[in-house]
This record gives structure tokens, C-alpha cells and sequence, in this order.
């Protein structure tokens, strides 16, 4: 075991008497490790939707969290509404304003992180290496928003903020009732998905082939045509929890969307689970939830619950 050094003051009195002497420990030294960061989505190439969200892993564990978030500027040529960074566990942390990015817009992030102090042992001293400093920018498309109504039956599309579609669906039924919150499409999408389930309740089965389908969750809610429901579309819910519509309006969406674009869903009596579809989902905690999150705005971390792996069984 390491001693501690000691620096040993002492004091003489005028007639020559030696005071106690007073003992201070040193600081230990440190062994210093490197932490590495790994930022996404991929490339700064791309643009994605006003939906998508930024993530910042470590390769270490974070302890002084407020280190970290202030090492790190985030500025765009467009205005933006105020933002924060959630720390779902340990070594990874989501960035997310207030409302949605601005269409066409470059959000630039100016990491500063080498040599920033992230977490202290008794023998090691965890700092960002070399290559943490960098700047990553996201850039935005075209404001792009699904906002699907349950009392309306219908899926509006509000391109910069002007709703430029309408079309007639149908959501989920009882017992399988369609998530109400927000869904962020990750890109994933099929020009043709064969779907296969079972409702145990209703002894119930299907295996069908549906037309340009648009994943919504991990958990098996798409976008998609169908045409077998054709007679409920704008009038009453029949599926087992995905959007259904007619084949030529899905195809309409399945050329339009990008990752990144919102699915707002309301009406449902279903809510939103904050990890199904990771990082987007998490939109759906409010923004006091999503402040406490923040290292720099204090409050305890939510951790995120894990999720299974994601499969193309679903409910059409």
C-alpha cells in the first residue's frame, strides 16, 4: 500500500520551545487513463430529420458528469430552443432540446473533452485522451412531421410547418391499442414485410405480406399499407397496433421519410414507453423529467431499462 507523503510544519517559540508539529497530507499521485468518446448517428454527411437525437459514449465510467457537459458548446446557424444533456447510465449521455431542431439546419457540437477530469479513484485519474477534442455537426432536412390522430383517423404530413397531406387510417384495436407519444424513425423500412403473430384472446393468427412498411418501434409498430383493411381506413381501428393505410398513400410516405423524422401519435388512452426505440423515444419524458437527467441542471440520472433485440414479427 502507497504511503501518503507528509509535509511537516513546525514553529519555534521566543524562548526556544519547539510547538507540535502539524502533519498535511499530500495529494496521491494518480495513475491517469485515457477515456474515449464515440459520438452518433454516423456520419455528418447526412441529413436527418428535426427528430433525431445526439448520443456521446465514454469508454469509462462518468462521475463529475457537469465536467463533461461543459467541455461541450452547442451552436447552429438557425436558432434553437434550449437543450440538455440526459445521462442514461453511466457512461452514455443523450442530447435533446426543448422542442425539434429546425429544419435545414447545421447543429454543430465543440467537444472539448481531452484532458477534462470525468472521474477520480484513490489510485486513478480518468481524463479524455487526445483525439476527444473534436466538432461533430448534425444536420437537419426539411421540417417533416407524421401527426396521427386517433378521434380523426387520419395521419396529417406538416412539411415546414404546413400541413401539405391528409391521409385516412386505421390504428390499433382493444387489446392492442396503438402507442400515443412521440416515435422517431430510425430509417429502417421495407418495400415489402411479411408479419406474423398471434392473439392468444381471440385465437388468432396472421401472416400477411404489407406493402412499404416504415418501422416506429423495436416493439413491432409500423407504418404500412393494407390492403386487406381497406374498409376501415378513416372510419374505425381494426389492427394489432400498427398504422395501417391504403398502399398508394403508404408508398406516398415510404419515398419521403428519413431517420429522423417525427411520428407524433395522440388520442390513443396508450402512452409512449421512454425506451422503446432508443434514443428517440426518449422525447417522450417531459422536459422537468429530461432536466434532472442533466449533470449540469443536478437530479438524479434515470437509467434506461434494457431492450430486447429487434424483430420483424409485428402486428399488421
Amino acid at each position: 500500500m502507497r504511503r501518503p507523503l507528509l509535509f511537516v510544519l513546525a514553529a519555534v517559540t521566543a524562548t526556544g520551545t519547539m510547538l507540535p508539529a502539524l502533519a498535511q497530507a499530500a495529494e496521491p499521485e494518480r495513475e491517469r487513463v485515457p477515456v474515449a468518446i464515440s459520438i452518433s448517428p454516423g456520419t455528418d454527411h447526412q441529413r436527418y430529420g428535426i427528430g433525431q437525437l445526439v448520443t456521446l459514449r465514454f469508454s469509462e465510467v462518468v462521475k463529475d458528469r457537469k465536467a463533461a457537459e461543459d467541455a461541450i458548446t452547442v451552436s447552429s446557424d438557425k436558432p434553437l430552443t434550449r437543450g440538455a444533456w440526459g445521462w442514461i447510465d453511466d457512461t452514455t449521455a443523450i442530447y435533446r432540446p426543448r422542442k425539434f431542431w429546425p429544419g435545414n439546419a447545421d447543429i454543430r457540437f465543440d467537444i472539448d473533452l481531452a484532458g477534462v477530469v470525468l472521474a477520480r479513484t484513490d489510485n486513478q485519474e480518468f481524463v479524455g485522451n487526445d483525439k476527444s477534442d473534436r466538432t461533430f455537426v448534425l444536420r437537419t432536412d426539411r421540417s417533416f412531421v407524421l401527426e396521427i390522430k386517433d378521434s380523426k383517423h387520419r395521419l396529417y404530413v406538416r412539411r415546414d410547418g404546413r400541413v401539405v397531406k391528409s391521409f385516412p387510417v386505421s390504428l390499433g384495436k382493444a387489446g392492442w391499442r396503438t402507442r400515443s407519444g412521440i416515435k422517431i424513425l430510425t430509417g429502417e423500412k421495407y418495400a415489402r414485410l411479411r408479419m406474423t403473430g398471434y392473439d392468444p384472446g381471440a385465437d388468432e393468427r396472421w401472416d400477411v405480406i404489407a406493402p412499404y412498411s416504415i418501422r416506429l418501434t423495436p416493439t413491432g409498430e409500423f407504418i404500412h399499407g393494407a390492403p386487406w383493411a381497406n374498409n376501415r381506413m378513416g372510419l374505425w381501428n381494426g389492427s394489432h397496433g400498427c398504422t395501417n393505410m391504403f398502399v398508394a398513400d403508404a408508398k406516398w410516405l415510404f419515398k419521403r421519410v428519413v431517420a429522423g423524422d417525427p411520428v407524433v401519435t395522440k388520442g390513443t388512452g396508450r402512452p409512449m414507453e421512454v425506451t422503446n426505440g432508443t434514443p428517440g423515444s426518449y422525447w417522450n419524458y417531459s422536459w422537468k423529467q429530461w432536466q434532472k437527467m442533466s449533470g449540469t441542471y443536478g437530479g438524479t440520472a434515470v437509467r434506461a431499462a434494457s431492450l430486447p433485440p429487434a424483430t420483424i414479427d409485428a402486428g399488421p
